[in-house]
């Protein structure tokens, strides 16, 4: 409830889950949401979500892949309605694919298509973080991320090098190039995507 005793935000979910022997877990969740906006904002570029109220129901299905395998992470598909119109989204989330005994990747795809009555987009964050561990307690890494929608990028280049954890000693470079405007956060009461760019620190995640 607001101050003036309305309400604006109002969630119900349920979620089926279950784990399988090889430590694999499936989730099923159902949502149903309610959001009244006393103003418009901006969603991206020029398109607008006006005020109103806005009903989503949503269902978001997720595979978490066990960490023991040579590959892992979980891939995650979510579709439900959105400002009055639409979203699908299709994700791979902390991934992690062990080339080495000392080299992994760790990748990150986001894609989300959305369709509303103001207009359609298709935002795309893709990120891959390599690291190589010199030692136990001593690694390097390098992150790569690329934010894209319609015809805006923002690619960002990091890396970084800590050489102990009970030490404050770390370097990094970074260096931007933004041809055009990233997309903006898209907001939803149920279910939200963002377009944030990862950061790059010496301390593994």
């Amino acid at each position: 409830m607001n101050g003036d005793g309305r309400l604006e935000t109002r969630t119900a979910q349920g979620t089926f889950r279950t784990e399988f022997r090889n430590s694999d877990i499936l989730q099923v969740q159902a949502s149903d949401g309610f959001e009244y906006l006393p103003r418009p904002f901006s969603i991206f570029g020029t398109l607008n979500i006006p005020s109103g109220e806005y009903r989503s129901a949503n269902v978001r299905a997720q595979y978490d892949i066990g960490a023991q395998r040579r590959v892992s992470g979980s891939v995650a598909y979510e579709k439900g309605q959105f400002y009055g119109g639409t979203k699908d989204s299709l994700a791979y989330s902390a991934g992690r694919v062990v080339l080495s005994r000392k080299l992994a990747i760790e990748p990150s795809i986001s894609l989300n298509r959305v369709d509303i009555p103001q207009g359609a987009f298709v935002a795309k964050v893709i990120t891959a973080r390599t690291i190589y561990a010199f030692t136990p307690r001593m690694f390097a890494g390098a992150l790569v991320s690329t934010t894209r929608a319609a015809t805006h990028s923002a690619p960002t280049f990091a890396c970084a090098g800590n050489t102990c954890p009970g030490r404050n000693s770390s370097s990094a470079t970074t260096t931007r190039a933004t041809p055009g405007r990233p997309p903006a956060r898209l907001r939803s009461p149920a279910a939200r995507c963002s377009s944030r760019r990862p950061t790059c620190s010496g301390d593994r995640r």
